[in-house]
């Protein structure tokens, strides 16, 4: 009876101690996700209100705490009438800020510009940019409101989307419901955070920005 309690005492104090635990704190994810170790994967859809909250309120406190951690944003195409052109347009601003070697988490960052006038416009706003994202005039309009904060012309756009870099991120992203950003966010929707590409935080363990960046430091010191 002793030696029962013994090992008992053993393991509650071993639980006690532990500061991360799968099924609280994280899950593994069940297939594997291309992405180097200390690394953040936030993926994110336009038309989601919460991924617009945790972009203006959480995300770049977070990773400002994670110097060590490569930040690389995914946004979902699946599940939105704009899905695929916004995918396009914040594709094309983060190959640019990478090339301008501008942090995305920079409040005048081409991404970080370009992705909360999308977000303003629909969720603030209410523009729905015409409802329908195969006509042309609702693509412009999109386009307009999208590349307004860099000043980025159609046409450059146009051809910044034709580079090697930016289609390298929409072949990672994917842009239907087999694309991995697709399947990331299919797990328990968004925004969802993966660390290291091999753990999904569970979005009920988040406290604050403090708390989460320590949280995502511990989950990858597992490795």
């Amino acid at each position: 009876m002793k030696k029962i309690l013994a090992i008992l005492c053993v393991a509650l104090v071993s639980l006690l101690n532990a500061q991360v635990l799968r099924g609280v704190h994280y899950e593994i994810l069940p297939f594997s996700v291309n992405a180097p170790e200390k690394s953040v994967i936030k993926v994110s859809r336009y038309n989601c209100q919460f991924c617009y909250k945790y972009d203006e309120l959480v995300v770049d406190k977070v990773i400002s705490q994670l110097s060590e951690f490569e930040y690389i944003p995914y946004h979902s195409a699946y599940g939105a009438q704009f899905g695929k052109l916004a995918s396009s347009v914040l594709a094309v601003m983060i190959a640019k800020d990478k090339e301008d070697n501008v942090s995305l988490i920079d409040e005048k960052s081409s991404y970080h510009t370009t992705n909360m006038a999308i977000y303003k416009a629909y969720h603030s706003d209410r523009n729905d940019f015409g409802g329908d994202s195969t006509k042309k005039k609702n693509v412009n309009k999109f386009l307009k409101i999208a590349l307004k904060p860099t000043g980025m012309s159609i046409k450059e756009y146009e051809e910044r989307l034709q580079t090697p870099k930016v289609k390298e991120i929409l072949d990672i992203w994917g842009v239907d419901e087999s694309g991995m950003a697709a399947k990331l966010a299919n797990i328990q929707g968004v925004p969802s955070f993966i660390v290291d590409g091999k753990y999904i935080i569970n979005p009920r363990a988040i406290q604050n920005p403090t708390q989460f960046a320590q949280m995502i430091k511990e989950i990858s010191d597992l490795d």
